[in-house]
């Protein structure tokens, strides 16, 4: 077996690749998550915030 440095990981690269797939999951799963709520709620003016939406909502 070949030296290693001290600290070094000997992860096997399925684990690697599968925890890379979690994450790359995970911050698609969010974006999908903000389309979805843009789209259920179409007169909220997203461009705009939310601080004049609320003021709206009183006139």
């Amino acid at each position: 077996m070949k030296d290693r440095a001290a600290g070094y990981l000997n992860v096997p690269l399925n684990v690697v690749a599968s925890s890379m797939m979690a994450k790359w999951l995970d911050i698609y799963n969010g974006v999908l998550m903000v389309s979805v709520l843009m789209s259920w709620f179409p007169n909220i003016p997203w461009d705009r915030g939310f601080g004049d939406f609320a003021f709206n909502l009183e006139q």
